[in-house]
């Protein structure tokens, strides 16, 4: 009898993510072996769950470097699954497959296209998982509740827009973007003007193996090419509480999950806290279980729900196609995502979990870093990895 494929390659393009640090850990603790391709300056690269780290040392390396990388990473270590451990590597993801099925299959190896395709979701719903427009689209088609929102390129239409919602606060966004960079709160029409302006000069993320223009690049790669929108997203602002709903999936079936609402930080905050309650919120699980069918999600993803203060409803936000920084808090909501997964792709029998409703947990360093003498942290479970110095250290 063959022996079960029980590797995992994670890969971190960017050496500033702290939350992807912490998911080996808990994968190894599951049953899995843990691979990981990323930069030696990465948070990832300081952990000791990992069982075989392959290190670019280029600390800017080309689109080219990462793609050689990840074919000989792939070939070496042959994982189950890729998991990407930051927004950019689900976009480097996405671009080498389609840049595969362009005309560019010389390139990327029959082996590593398996692999990619196993990991992501349906080759023709990959938009509605990345593209914050193809998303709401998505979204909308499954009746799931979203915020009233327009595409536009024009300042004009987005002024009206504003208008047809009596004046209330809006939010504009870049179809592609992560960490809130390109989102913008406007609360009149002249910040709306000038949130406008700014986001639409602002450079729009640029894809691996994008180019602004595609006529100069050869014949053979143009298929594979794709421009990113110069369209903005504007939506009408809901008032509430942030909150996320973090889970693990396999070819669109939803394995596990948990929703977390955020607390606010009390005044003065020093910005926004860090601070989460595990919350049962059938609406979010639901939603999130809708829209992992209708893309046949595979991984790890995290969804950003607001929780409407009048009514408690849940609207969805986002879709992030990679493990959340609170995947790994399985020991403390009851929930533990990566032995759901471990147990399907190994096809045991899952042990029934309980939710542990009403736990307070301090993301950490993140809340440290916030205000290291945060009341909140006074009841709270505190998210340290006591057992990990390397990565401790790093952290601090």
């Amino acid at each position: 009898m063959r022996k079960p494929n029980r590797r995992l390659l994670v890969v971190a393009l960017h050496d500033d993510w702290q939350g992807i640090a912490r998911l080996p850990r808990e994968l190894s603790r599951a049953g899995f072996a843990v691979g990981a391709l990323c930069l030696p300056s990465a948070f990832l690269a300081q952990t000791r769950y990992v069982d075989q780290f392959y290190l670019l040392k280029n600390r800017h390396p080309p689109d080219r470097l990462w793609l050689r990388a990840l074919v000989q990473s792939v070939q070496d270590w042959q994982p189950q699954l890729l998991i990407p451990g930051d927004d950019p590597a689900v976009l480097f993801f996405h671009q080498v497959l389609r840049g595969a099925t362009g005309g560019e299959p010389d390139d990327v190896p029959d082996l590593v296209l398996r692999i990619l395709r196993s990991s992501l979701p349906d080759a023709r719903r990959l938009d509605a998982t990345i593209n914050k427009c193809a998303m709401q689209e998505t979204a909308a088609r499954l009746g799931l509740r979203t915020p009233p929102q327009r595409v536009t390129g024009e300042c004009s239409e987005a002024l009206s827009f504003f208008a047809e919602h009596g004046g209330q606060p809006v939010v504009l966004k870049q179809p592609l973007g992560w960490a809130g960079h390109t989102v913008e709160v406007c609360r009149d029409e002249e910040q709306l003007r000038t949130s406008f302006n700014l986001l639409r000069r602002l450079p729009f993320v640029r894809l691996p193996f994008v180019e602004e223009n595609p006529e100069t690049l050869p014949r053979r790669r143009r298929r594979g090419t794709a421009r990113a929108t110069a369209n903005l997203i504007i939506q009408r602002f809901v008032a509430g509480r942030a909150a996320v709903f973090a889970a693990v999936a396999w070819k669109g079936e939803l394995l596990a999950g948990y929703s977390l609402l955020k607390k606010p930080a009390p005044a003065p905050a020093r910005g926004p806290s860090s601070v989460v309650r595990v919350r049962e919120h059938p609406e979010m699980a639901a939603t999130a279980a809708a829209f992992i069918a209708a893309v046949k999600f595979t991984g790890f993803v995290e969804f950003d729900f607001i929780v409407e203060a009048r009514t408690g409803a849940a609207c969805l936000l986002e879709c992030n196609a990679r493990p959340s920084p609170m995947s790994s808090l399985g020991s403390l909501t009851g929930v533990d995502l990566s032995r759901a997964l471990f147990a399907k792709v190994r096809e045991r029998r899952r042990q029934p979990t309980s939710l542990k409703t009403g736990t307070l947990i301090a993301l950490f360093p993140q809340e440290w870093h916030r205000d290291p003498l945060s009341p909140l942290w006074r009841g709270a479970h505190h998210d340290v990895p006591w057992d990990d110095p390397g990565l401790l250290r790093a952290l601090v």
